[in-house]
């Protein structure tokens, strides 16, 4: 007993000497014990709080309020499980096992919701898309270049300018092939492609050579020849595909820096095209296509495009370059564009037959 009582003293005698020391100590110990009893009596309430909101809630309402909106059918069905399980759930616990239970299923559902909803608007996604197409009135300058499997490029002039007319796009695409006995022992001469992209789904290409004649209408079956033995087809120089028949945006996805909306396009029995599908990941701020995957009807090939340093210009966005690739194949093709205006007020008589068909380096 002494020797408690002596320890005792000494240490209410050193609580006494360091009196600073002593009044943190009270201090940080009372803040402990505030700030425990402070989180439990709040964790308690809200806990209180939210099982009456839970228990409050109709979950039949939720998903009616919900699937009213923009949900398809795939999400609803998602949702009615997920309502199922809930429901059930509530049927084998009580009380707080119960509230928790019908919370992670709201949580769940919600997460659903606002995913699905995000990503099944593909009206919104494909008006951006053909906002682009329906706003254009552009002129551009670069070169065409193609990659063989070994490396070596062959660069042709390119001039290209587009504008919207009402229900259709317009586009001239004048291609130069270099000079020198390469190109003329191919038979390879200037060309200029008037592409017509309409609403309906029926768009036209025609052609003009240098040595031929008028402008004269491209055979269906050449659609989907090479340009110059490259990557790119006529029918690549179309924007047809956002006016097909069936749009389905089947994700939201990260590419690169960029968050984007997949959107499928397939082509109904009326559309002119030779692709069963294309698929195009478009920004989904600004809707500009980011990368593309075509698949030919014929074999089932795909063709990949990558638009590369995208920039806006008077309120414009367009891409310095575009690489088309055939997906298991060595080589590729380049479009570059090197300089151009995006407000080039062009009217009818820039597409004008007449004036297509007229080489000013014609012999």
């Amino acid at each position: 007993m002494a020797l408690k009582l002596l320890f005792a003293g000494f240490a209410w005698k050193n609580l006494g000497r360091k009196r600073l020391r002593t009044l943190l100590t009270l201090c940080g110990t009372e803040g402990t014990i505030d700030a425990f009893v402070g989180l439990v009596s709040f964790s308690r309430a809200f806990e209180r709080a939210w099982m009456r909101w839970c228990t409050g809630i109709d979950l039949a309402d939720l998903q009616q309020i919900t699937l009213n909106t923009t949900l398809g059918d795939s999400a609803a069905n998602q949702v009615k499980i997920l309502r199922a399980a809930a429901e059930t759930q509530m049927d084998l616990h009580h009380g707080k096992d119960r509230a928790m239970k019908l919370t992670s299923a709201l949580a769940a559902a919600m997460v659903l919701l606002g995913t699905s909803s995000y990503a099944a608007d593909t009206q919104a996604v494909l008006a951006r898309a053909r906002q682009h197409i329906e706003t254009a009135d552009y002129r551009a300058t670069g070169k065409l270049v193609r990659v063989d499997a070994s490396g070596s490029r062959t660069s042709y002039a390119v001039q290209i300018k587009g504008h919207w007319f009402p229900g259709v796009l317009r586009t001239l695409v004048d291609v130069t092939p270099p000079s020198g006995s390469a190109a003329r022992a191919g038979g390879e001469e200037r060309i200029r492609i008037l592409l017509e992209t309409r609403e309906n789904g029926q768009p036209t290409i025609r052609i003009a050579r240098l040595h031929s004649g008028g402008l004269t209408t491209l055979p269906f079956e050449k659609w989907s020849d090479g340009l110059f033995g490259g990557t790119f087809s006529y029918e690549d120089l179309l924007e047809s595909q956002y006016y097909w028949q069936t749009q389905t945006v089947l994700k939201t996805v990260r590419f690169g820096a960029r968050d984007c909306d997949v959107l499928k396009s397939a082509p109904g029995a009326s559309d002119r095209t030779h692709y069963a599908e294309v698929e195009t990941w478009l920004d989904h701020t600004i809707g500009y296509p980011i990368y593309a995957e075509k698949t030919l009807k014929e074999g089932g090939t795909v063709k990949e495009f990558t638009s590369l340093g995208l920039r806006q210009t008077s309120g414009v966005w367009s891409a310095n370059q575009v690489e088309a690739k055939t997906r298991g194949r060595a080589g590729a093709t380049l479009l570059i564009i090197e300089r151009g205006s995006a407000k080039a007020k062009l009217s009818a008589r820039d597409f004008a037959p007449e004036q297509i068909s007229k080489f000013e380096d014609r012999p």
